[in-house]
């Protein structure tokens, strides 16, 4: 039984000892009483003076008791608002180095991507310089490649042109010689006409056979026999009497020398519209 009574009370002490107030009351009091417990323990004088000493001082029970219990039982009333306090100090100053330490690599990684930005620029400008050297070379060929088809072009035309004028040369010279031909029927036309009023004059003073007779020679002396081979040839076509062998030689050779003329002029004249 005395065992157990003893175990008792000694967890009892553990437990009041363990209260945080008690530790307090007991630090307040020795924060209090160093000078006295000085005094006690380490003076030279006799025990009874030094107890009556401790015990003489003015306000002993107020200064050096409850003064020490009023104390301790305030730092444990305020030490849990202490030891907030003093975690948010704590959690301030790591706060603060957590937001220093975020700021460095912060600063790191902003060096980090600026050296990125500035080494992709400097490829671009690089990749870009390229470029532009490539083009401009291109350029350089392909102004060459269009001075030469513009050359092959302007020969072209050049060509194109020469021939032309060869075409109207020869269409010139064939409306030349065509216009010297009318010029001519036409004066031949002329002559004719007053040679024919002249062979109507005689005509009308027509008197024997002779006079027939010569007026059928002026009348020869006006056509040459093969205009005069063609006017029968046309007579008789118009009349639907039949030709002569000879007729119809004459007529074909006629015809295919007309076609013939007129082939060369229709393609001087196409080859001028194509132009």
């Amino acid at each position: 039984m005395n065992e157990g009574l003893t175990d008792s009370v000694k967890q009892a002490l553990e437990q009041r000892l363990k209260n945080p107030l008690w530790g307090f009351i007991l630090l307040a009091w020795m924060w209090f009483n160093w000078p006295n417990l000085a005094m006690l323990f380490m003076s030279d004088a006799p025990v009874k003076f030094r107890i009556d000493y401790i015990l003489s001082q003015e306000y002993f029970y107020l200064h050096y008791m409850i003064a020490p219990i009023l104390s301790g039982s305030i730092l444990a009333i305020i030490s849990p608002y202490a030891q907030w306090l003093l975690s948010q100090a704590h959690k301030w100053a790591d706060d603060r180095y957590s937001a220093n330490t975020f700021k460095i690599k912060e600063r790191d990684f902003q060096e980090a991507i600026d050296l990125s930005t500035l080494k992709v620029k400097a490829d671009r400008a690089e990749d870009l310089a390229k470029a532009k050297s490539d083009a401009d070379i291109q350029e350089q060929i392909e102004r060459g490649r269009r001075e030469e088809l513009k050359t092959k072009e302007l020969e072209s035309i050049k060509n194109a042109l020469s021939d032309e004028l060869e075409n109207l040369k020869t269409s010139v010279s064939l409306q030349q010689a065509e216009i010297d031909s009318l010029s001519k029927d036409k004066a031949r036309i002329q002559d004719l006409i007053v040679e024919s009023l002249f062979i109507m004059e005689n005509i009308f003073s027509i008197s024997d056979s002779s006079s027939i007779q010569k007026i059928k020679k002026e009348v020869e002396k006006l056509y040459s026999a093969s205009e005069i081979e063609i006017s029968s040839i046309l007579n008789a076509i118009n009349a639907k009497r039949e030709l002569t062998p000879q007729q119809t030689m004459i007529f074909f050779d006629k015809l295919d020398e007309k076609l013939k003329k007129d082939r060369l002029k229709a393609g001087v004249t196409s080859s001028l519209d194509n132009e």
